[in-house]
This record gives C-alpha cells, sequence and structure tokens, in this order.
C-alpha cells in the first residue's frame, strides 16, 4: 500500500474511533441518574423549659442537632425555649393548631387544660415504676399506644422523650417534721403527686420552671419541687429556701415528650420521618444518662431532709384517694393510689 492509502486508511479509522467515542459518550449522557433537588424542611420546636436548664431544654437542641446530621442538613429543626415565642405551656394549643410543628414537654401539664385526666398517668406515678419501668411500659406494655390514642384526638403524634427521675422532693421554707406540717403549705408539685398532698391539707399549684425561683423569694408559694440538685441549682432554688428533701416519692420515673403536629409529621418524607423517630430513641438514652451523670452534683448549702421518706411511706399506707382514669372507649375507671405500684392494674 502506498503512503497515500496509509493515509486514507488512518483517517478511516480515526473516524470510525471517534464516532465509537461519541457513541459510548452519548450513552453515558443519557445513562446518568436524574439528580433533583431535594426541598429543605424546617420546623419550630418549642420546649416548656427555660434555656439555662441544659439537660431539658438542651435534649430538644440534641434532637434537633441529630436529626440535621443524619439529614445531610435536609432537615432542620429551630428549637426555642419556653416563654421566647410563647408562654411555656401554650406549646400543646400551638403545636395542635400547626401554629408550630412541634414541642417537648411533659403530658401532665395539659391535664387540666385539656380536661384529660389520662395525662397525668404518662409522665409518672407516686411510687411507681423508675424510668426503666417506664420505658418498658411505654415500648413493651401499650403504654406508647395509650398515649397515641390520647393525643389522637388533638391533632398530635406524642413520642416518649427522655426520662429525668428519680426526682428530689423538693425545697422548703419551713421544717417539715410530719404528715401534719402539710397542712395549708402552698406548695409548686405537678400531676398527681399534687392530689396526694392536697389530701393532707395542702394545696398544689403547678407553674413553669423559669417561676418557681421568684414564687419561693417572694412568699407565694411555701416548697415547690422541680427535678434534682444539677437542674434546681441551674434555677437558682437553693438560694431560696433552706430545707432540700428527698426522695422524690411523687416522680420516680418522670418522662417528657416530644410531640408533633400531626399533619406536618405525616407529608415528611419517609426517610426524614423515621430519622425524627431514630433521633427521639436516641435522645432518649442520652438525655436519661446525662441527667444521671450530672446530679452527682451535690446540693450545697441546704439542709438535707430523708423524712420525706417516712412522710411519703405515711402518704402511700393511709392516703386511700382516688384517681379517676379515662379508657379509651370513654369510660372512667377509678385506680386506688395504693395500687399504683401494680403496673398491671393500670392497664387494666
Amino acid at each position: 500500500m502506498d503512503g497515500f492509502g496509509n493515509k486514507t486508511a488512518r483517517r478511516r479509522f480515526l473516524v470510525k474511533a471517534g464516532g465509537a467515542l461519541a457513541a459510548v459518550g452519548a450513552a453515558t449522557v443519557v445513562e446518568a441518574p436524574a439528580v433533583v433537588a431535594q426541598a429543605k424542611v424546617k420546623w419550630r420546636l418549642s420546649t416548656a423549659y427555660p434555656a439555662s436548664l441544659d439537660t431539658l431544654h438542651g435534649a430538644a437542641e440534641r434532637l434537633a442537632t441529630i436529626v440535621n446530621e443524619m439529614s445531610g442538613g435536609r432537615f432542620v429543626i429551630e428549637v426555642f425555649p419556653g416563654g421566647q415565642i410563647m408562654k411555656p405551656f401554650d406549646c400543646f394549643d400551638e403545636t395542635s393548631k400547626g401554629t408550630i410543628e412541634a414541642f417537648m414537654s411533659v403530658p401532665y401539664y395539659f391535664t387540666e387544660r385539656k380536661k384529660e385526666s389520662a395525662f397525668e398517668w404518662f409522665t409518672t406515678v407516686p411510687f411507681g415504676m423508675n424510668p426503666q419501668g417506664m420505658a418498658a411500659w411505654y415500648h413493651y406494655g401499650d403504654g406508647f399506644k395509650l398515649l397515641e390514642e390520647s393525643y389522637a384526638a388533638f391533632n398530635l403524634v406524642p413520642k416518649p422523650g427522655p426520662a429525668f427521675a428519680p426526682q428530689m422532693g423538693g425545697w422548703f421554707r419551713r421544717k417539715i417534721n410530719s404528715l401534719a406540717d402539710y397542712k395549708g403549705l402552698r406548695m409548686r408539685i405537678g400531676g398527681l403527686g399534687g392530689k396526694i398532698i392536697g389530701r393532707a391539707g395542702a394545696t398544689a399549684i403547678v407553674t413553669p420552671a423559669a417561676e418557681i425561683f421568684g414564687a419561693l423569694e417572694r412568699g407565694v408559694i411555701d416548697a415547690g419541687e422541680w427535678v434534682g440538685p444539677y437542674d434546681d441549682m441551674k434555677l437558682g432554688l437553693h438560694n431560696t429556701a433552706p430545707y432540700y428533701y428527698y426522695p422524690g416519692w411523687h416522680e420516680p420515673g418522670n418522662v417528657n415528650e416530644f410531640t408533633f403536629n400531626k399533619k406536618a409529621y405525616e407529608t415528611l418524607p419517609v426517610d426524614l420521618r423515621r430519622m425524627l423517630d431514630h433521633a427521639v430513641s436516641a435522645v432518649q438514652v442520652y438525655g436519661f444518662t446525662d441527667y444521671h451523670v450530672k446530679n452527682a452534683v451535690l446540693s450545697h448549702g441546704a439542709d438535707e431532709e430523708d423524712s420525706n421518706r417516712q412522710n411519703g411511706d405515711h402518704c402511700r399506707q393511709n392516703l386511700q384517694g382516688r384517681q379517676a382514669c379515662r379508657s379509651p372507649d370513654g369510660t372512667t375507671d377509678e385506680v386506688p393510689i395504693t395500687l399504683l405500684l401494680r403496673a398491671d392494674k393500670i392497664l387494666d
């Protein structure tokens, strides 16, 4: 073959090779997966707690951090302390209406507001189960199912949050020597514990955490309980009353909640919904262990008393108070307080 023929052959080879490469390139472009920008989901969550409580309010911030990291920034939850964008106890109604998408609190704060006595049982039971027992009841004893049924009428999807228990018995401006000293006492205490001291002649008052210090300092209340040494000292309660009693018989297994607006929750993409669910479960563990580590702090400057144990035992043995518990079918059953140690009685 002469030189001209060799050049012609090379040109034909290059043309064919170039065509083949172009075809491969075209195929590559056609087969490339379509990349669709996914919309970012932004929620607002209000807690019932002040920002100073880095265990309680901090648990909500941790939830937001985990969700943001797991979703690669697709799901952002902005967390507000109680009182910043709404009153602390308004978070239930505002989430129900869809003003915000989520809140963190405890169910018994809303018992009187919503006239739902069942809410008390989802937080804790006096002389009842510890946090591990409450977790077992929620996840394996139909507790979670009952909580969902109780909140369904309010357009809410609840999830059990971290436990902050066992708790202390509270700060008292005067010494308690016997059960008789409760007569006429005005005490900040929530839930079923408040009903028990009411049987002893005291008046139970429920206020947000940020208002306890002022109420004790001004003498509006004679005693107040919050959580434990770490959180109580964050609120400055050790500077308002000289007597700190233990144990907190009224809240042995206090469980918080993360609750979501039903429409907001159900319209989440499935993957983000599952991320949120697992993040809540993770914060249950992180929050509970954080509480125990930080409450190794001793309450300095207070006269710690254990006579509360004796008074609590007396309440358990002798106060035959009864609390109506509404069943999902609308009927009510009265459960004696002396039977609250029996989880099967509660479930029946």
